[in-house]
């Protein structure tokens, strides 16, 4: 299913891509991070935070599936690709997040969750007749941020409360 769009549209659509994968690209750490700052740099958060981890093997997937995901999404926007090409790349994304989640803790773990509910939206998004075009790209945007929450801590920037 091929759709043509007019230029603006295209070029919504590279922007889209560009702010959302660029948030993406930190999450690609080297080593198991973990990060312990005071509570009041995290005052969104109303559970008790406590100390990171996520391993960087499980951030690096994340991060990759989850860019494959949004630039799979912007070009199913864009009409270059179809529905079941997003769905497949959601349904691997989720697949990893688990194995993420599983091995770790804390603040990674809720930004997993992030993921895992954004990466959802974008599924609910897919599955209206007729798929709303706006709908499906707000739902990208969203599973981008939740990536980029999930790069500040897989990156060691994330917030948590100190041990005591």
């Amino acid at each position: 299913m091929t759709r043509v769009l007019p230029a603006r549209a295209g070029a919504a659509t590279f922007a889209l891509a560009v702010v959302l994968l660029g948030g993406v690209a930190g999450c690609g750490a080297s080593s198991t991070r973990s990060t312990t700052t005071p509570s009041a740099a995290a005052p969104t958060s109303a559970a008790p935070l406590t100390t990171a981890t996520a391993p960087a093997s499980g951030c690096s997937d994340v991060a990759s599936k989850g860019g494959t995901v949004v630039s799979t999404a912007v070009r199913f926007v864009g009409g270059q690709v179809p529905a079941s090409d997003v769905s497949a790349a959601v349904q691997s994304l989720e697949s990893s997040v688990a194995s993420a989640k599983a091995a770790s803790s804390g603040t990674a773990a809720q930004r997993l969750d992030g993921v895992q509910t954004a990466a959802a939206g974008l599924k609910t998004a897919l599955q209206a007749q007729p798929v709303d075009l706006k709908a499906v790209g707000t739902a990208a945007q969203q599973l981008g941020t939740a990536l980029k929450d999930l790069a500040s801590v897989c990156s060691g920037g994330g917030s948590t409360a100190p041990t005591t």
